[in-house]
């Protein structure tokens, strides 16, 4: 599956042009696994299921449709 959300981030990445992390979700903390772009600091978390997640810097729009896609 991590492959899978790798691929996923990367796609993201390159469709959106947004700095992304992938994240494996510990609870409440989210441990950064693999980064696209020049990550430094993400506002928006968008969980992918109950062992990942994503950080983006990006507007909370973006988010939304970054969440739509995802849904895909």
């Amino acid at each position: 599956m991590f492959n899978t959300y790798k691929i996923l981030t990367n796609e993201i990445h390159d469709n959106f042009n947004v700095n992304i992390s992938l994240c494996k979700i510990i609870g409440r903390r989210w441990s950064f696994v693999y980064e696209a772009g020049n990550f430094t600091y993400g506002n928006n978390h968008i969980i992918i299921d109950e062992n990942y997640g994503l950080i983006v810097e990006c507007s909370s729009d973006i988010s939304d449709k970054i969440k739509e896609y995802i849904s895909k």
